[in-house]
């Protein structure tokens, strides 16, 4: 065997389920990287940091235990207190919308997510879990009318290239 294909291993003995930030790992080699990623899968766990960036792997199926309301509640209460520190909380879609609704107050900037990956990657899903979550501060649960979320949601399908969806929050 060579000595080019031999490579270190991380310890997951205190990460069974896998690394929830991969700038933790010790060796991050592709292997390293790739072993995560699945073992995290596996475990129904398809959010991963990378420092502040967030991969997420389609698993072409809804975890609902992902997106239950007081998860939704938790991420809000982080915004609301105007203290979001990604590493406090699982990676998830909701902390990425969260920081930037935490960043654009804090810091009264503008700010921008992007979504980005192949085809059936889950760019849209994701889209849409984001911007309901940046939408959902101003709904009250007794609303019968169309949410202002469900109107910002309808989505144009006929173009998926390129799309730039602008939201302004006030």
């Amino acid at each position: 065997m060579k000595g080019d294909k031999i490579f270190q291993l991380n310890d997951y003995s205190h990460h069974p389920k896998g690394y929830n930030d991969m700038v933790e790992m010790e060796n991050l080699s592709e292997a390293e990287l790739l072993y995560n990623l699945r073992l995290r899968y596996a475990n129904d766990m398809i959010f991963t940091y990378v420092g502040p960036t967030l991969i997420v792997l389609n698993p072409y199926r809804m975890i609902q235990p992902l997106f239950t309301p007081e998860l939704v509640k938790e991420f809000q209460d982080t915004v609301k207190q105007e203290k979001f520190i990604h590493k406090e909380h699982i990676p998830h879609v909701f902390a990425i919308a969260a920081s930037t609704l935490t960043n654009m107050f804090v810091n009264k900037r503008n700010q921008a997510v992007v979504i980005a990956g192949e085809s059936g990657a889950g760019k849209t899903e994701n889209t849409k879990f984001c911007m309901k979550f940046l939408t959902s501060f101003g709904e009250s649960e007794s609303e019968s009318d169309k949410s202002i979320s469900d109107k910002v949601l309808h989505l144009n399908n006929d173009n998926k290239i390129n799309r730039f969806l602008p939201v302004i929050l006030f």
